[in-house]
């Protein structure tokens, strides 16, 4: 029988993950079900997927490094451009706006991509959905579209030369 005097042992509700891994990260803690005092999770919001599939080994390093330099070309390219004081009214002066040149950048790279694939890298890197929803919306449930990635990951890091 137990000894009334001893302390309950405390239980751990959650693995939360160890304060290094989400040091440079912002993060929220959150309950898993809806009762008080239900397991909590740690979802870090300033990673995208692509980083998750790549520390899960889902895709190599040469594809992890593809997918990044993709997103930031798009990223350059669809920037709004903002009010410019620097443009003159008769078209003379230097203007910084590289975004016209990391959209065609984006855009010369896709060409090279089946239709299929496109939308794939499309879904996944840019739109940061998951693998596993565009395989339920186009594939029925059956696991391609991961595949599909790897293969235009490489085809695109050949094209960029990323080795």
């Amino acid at each position: 029988m137990a000894n009334p005097q001893t302390p309950k042992k405390f239980t751990i509700k959650s693995d939360l993950g160890t304060e290094q891994g989400v040091k440079d990260h912002s993060y929220r803690d959150e309950a898993i079900g809806l009762t008080a005092g239900s397991q909590l999770r740690r979802r870090v919001l300033t990673q995208n997927l692509i980083d998750r599939y790549y520390q899960r080994k889902l895709i190599t390093p040469r594809q992890y490094n593809t997918a990044q330099y993709l997103h930031s070309i798009y990223t350059k390219g669809s920037r709004t451009a903002g009010m410019k004081y620097d443009v003159r009214v008769d078209g003379g002066g230097a203007s910084n706006d590289d975004s016209a040149v990391g959209f065609s950048d984006y855009m010369k790279a896709m060409k090279l991509l089946p239709g299929e694939m496109f939308r794939v890298v499309q879904w996944i890197v840019i739109d940061g959905c998951s693998a596993t929803s565009l395989d339920q919306q186009i594939h029925n449930g059956r696991r391609m579209s991961m595949q599909q990635l790897r293969k235009a990951l490489d085809k695109l890091s050949e094209y960029f030369g990323i080795s």
